[in-house]
């Protein structure tokens, strides 16, 4: 039976829980030699990933990247972080940022569950598609 990226995931969690450094490390260890006997070592990176986002579901984080047309300088970014906090409510948020010319103006906030976009783009894309019909 070929288990999926989640189960991986949570099976190396549960290997690692309530261990030492030394102790996790050598069940990280035989993880990779049995994934490597069942042929599936190729997964380990998404299996890996996986771990990471159930880590940050578990611990109410939410990682967040923040698109605005323009840098943003240190205000704006402090700005943009509060808004993120508020729109993801309950959830420690990590942020990043990025640019994206095309954006024309505002900005949009993506997590692995939402996407909060209140960029002109598209709101220029919505007025269209209402004009035309």
């Amino acid at each position: 039976m070929r288990l999926s990226i989640r189960q991986y995931a949570q099976a190396l969690l549960d290997l690692e829980r309530e261990q030492g450094a030394e102790e996790a490390a050598r069940s990280g260890e035989r993880f990779f030699v049995w994934l490597s006997r069942r042929g599936e070592t190729k997964k380990l990176a998404k299996i890996v990933h996986e771990a990471e986002r159930l880590i940050r579901e578990r611990s109410g984080t939410a990682v967040v990247r923040i698109t605005t047309a323009h840098p943003a300088n240190e205000a704006l970014q402090t700005l943009l972080r509060k808004q993120a906090e508020s729109v993801f409510i309950g959830k420690a948020v990590e942020t990043s940022f990025a640019t994206d010319a095309c954006l024309i103006g505002g900005a949009k906030m993506q997590s692995e569950e939402v996407l909060y976009d209140a960029t002109l783009r598209t709101r220029f894309e919505r007025l269209g598609k209402s004009l035309r019909g």
